[in-house]
């Protein structure tokens, strides 16, 4: 029980949660867990050992999501913010460090990581006046930049990509025009 406690404290608070294949994965401040298990009964009455949860095991001690609303669904894994760049939770459990191209633009705030339904590319929304927002281009690894494009959320409507600017304008993506 002492070694649960221990393990328990290591990287602060929850700060968000993923769920990739046959996973739950708890995010702290600076530590990434993982449980599986179908969970509890809704009747709390019956009892049996096959269902519940796993114990949570520690992936990774370093990295952990700094907020959650930057936590993204990819092909690839749980894309994520930390205090050390953008990361990548990988289906292998691995934290890959995926953001080293666009290290300068680290302190602004991803407020929504959307998944592109028509590309393979996510597009990370941040609310920093005169910042960017990032889109990754995860077949390619590789990284763009937008200005003018910032906001506080963002959705994907019947295929096509939403997103609310600060000033509380929503504006609509249109497929094929690449100018703000």
């Amino acid at each position: 029980a002492a070694q649960n406690q221990v393990r328990a404290e290591i990287g602060g608070d929850i700060t968000a949660i993923g769920v990739m294949d046959d996973a739950v994965y708890p995010f702290k401040e600076t530590a990434i867990y993982a449980f599986g298990g179908p969970g509890p009964l809704a009747d709390p009455s019956v009892v049996t050992n096959n269902n519940g949860f796993t114990q949570a095991d520690l992936v990774t001690s370093d990295v952990g999501c700094s907020s959650a609303r930057s936590v993204g669904q990819t092909p690839e894994g749980i894309i994520f913010q930390s205090s050390k760049g953008i990361y990548l939770l990988s289906r292998g459990r691995q934290a890959l460090y995926i953001g080293e191209s666009v290290d300068p633009l680290n302190a602004q705030v991803i407020e929504r990581c959307t998944l592109l339904p028509d590309r393979q590319q996510i597009l990370c929304l941040t609310s920093t006046p005169g910042g960017f927002s990032l889109l990754w281009d995860y077949s390619r690894n590789q990284w763009s930049k937008f200005s003018n494009h910032v906001g506080l959320d963002a959705v994907v409507v019947d295929g096509t990509y939403h997103y609310l600017r600060p000033d509380s304008r929503v504006f609509q993506e249109t497929p094929g025009v690449y100018r703000d």
